[in-house]
């Protein structure tokens, strides 16, 4: 028989076999649940590398040093040089509280944390880095929800006070220490998103210089005589996941890590992780028995069909071509509806899962392109099994 007439005979027995349309329905189904698990896991994985992860607070920690050892100058000098660590530096450049004093919006009795730190802290959604520079002012970078206030507990965090700053790039910010009316000038040169980073906002970052000059200059009684008392330094690192090389290093050489300035909570993204690895997992395992189970059953109810085939003069290698195009055309419509079907899919897992869930804020799922190999391994596969099960039973008719 000619190819093009296999073909044609192909689609004719895939059209007439109406059980190929509940076989389509399953199979899409099963396709477009993996492409959920499978790009839910890898969005969310990128999400936490990229925003909440990337925040310097989480992976700046309080070090203790051995003052038989070191002193602070010696301590920071010593942890500069191990590998992942990026940044060292003393109390007088980490933190200072400052107000705002020249916008008609923000009360007087308003206040934010200006922490000293690395060139890029935070994932900037507007503008630069801490490296873009001015003569006469320091660079700032503060939240785009601006909120100008300390408050004593979380419940007290208003929405509505925050400040939208949006338009802020580039201009002038008049802060003054808390307890000092005179202005230091300060150039807003980016902006971060406070929701997206889980913050209240009330964080804005600058320099480490800037911070100890601004120290030194307004609180110089605590920070010119206490420095070589104490036995702590501050330490940056590139990324939280080498938390546990970086500890093991230094602490064989008269350092310990006491508290990340910011304590995250490790466990709430690893074990949603390990949970959608767990999942993903089991409906590629579930797909293809199930699967499995549908084409064989279809099979042996076609046993007759195949019979007449062979009696009318179709050897069992036509047959079984025959039947490799309709498995084709089934994968290959499943496929496509999979597709159709996983968008559907995902406008109400956003509604219902993840609309209302702070920790996902800002998240967008795409399309893993590992979960759309996945489908094609998963299909070649059952091709072979099925196939192989075909051509013993088609021996025997």
């Amino acid at each position: 028989m000619k190819l093009n007439a296999l073909f044609v005979v192909s689609l004719k027995k895939f059209i007439r076999n109406k059980k190929n349309i509940i076989n389509i329905i399953i199979i899409s189904l099963m396709f477009s649940l993996i492409i959920l698990c499978f790009s839910f896991k890898e969005s969310l994985n990128n999400y936490w590398k990229d925003s909440v992860k990337k925040l310097v607070d989480y992976r700046t920690y309080i070090v203790n040093f051995d003052k038989s050892k070191y002193t602070p100058e010696e301590a920071i000098m010593q942890l500069k040089s191990y590998d992942h660590v990026i940044e060292a530096f003393d109390e007088s450049s980490y933190l200072i509280s400052m107000k705002v004093q020249d916008d008609d919006n923000v009360p007087s009795d308003n206040s934010i944390l200006l922490v000293g730190t690395i060139p890029e802290p935070i994932k900037i959604v507007e503008g630069n880095n801490l490296n873009d520079t001015s003569i006469n002012e320091f660079p700032i970078i503060c939240a785009k929800q601006f909120y100008p206030f300390i408050e004593n507990e979380q419940k007290d965090y208003i929405t509505s006070k925050s400040i939208d700053i949006t338009d802020k790039i580039g201009t002038t910010l008049n802060l003054s220490f808390i307890m000092s009316e005179e202005r230091e000038k300060f150039k807003i040169v980016g902006l971060y998103d406070a929701k997206q980073n889980h913050t209240e906002g009330n964080v804005c970052y600058t320099r480490l210089d800037v911070v100890n000059k601004l120290n030194k200059k307004y609180q110089s009684e605590i920070f010119s005589s206490t420095n070589s008392e104490l036995d702590y330094v501050y330490m940056v690192i590139d990324d939280i996941a080498n938390e546990e090389i970086v500890s093991n290093e230094i602490g064989n050489e008269g350092f310990n890590i006491l508290m990340p300035t910011l304590k995250l909570n490790k466990d709430m993204g690893n074990q949603t992780l390990y949970l959608m690895f767990i999942i993903s997992g089991i409906i590629v395992f579930l797909s293809i028995v199930i699967i499995i189970f549908l084409l064989i059953k279809n099979i042996n109810k076609r046993k007759t069909d195949y019979i007449i085939m062979k009696a009318s003069g179709y050897s069992n290698k036509q047959i079984i071509s025959t039947y490799i195009v309709e498995i084709i055309f089934e994968f290959l419509i499943s496929f496509i509806c999979s597709m159709l079907l996983y968008g559907v899919i995902l406008i109400f897992f956003n509604k219902i899962y993840i609309s209302d869930k702070i920790v996902f804020y800002n998240l967008k799922i795409g399309i893993s392109i590992l979960s759309l190999y996945i489908n094609i391994i998963v299909s070649i596969f059952i091709s072979i099994i099925v196939l192989i099960y075909f051509k013993y039973r088609l021996k025997k008719y």
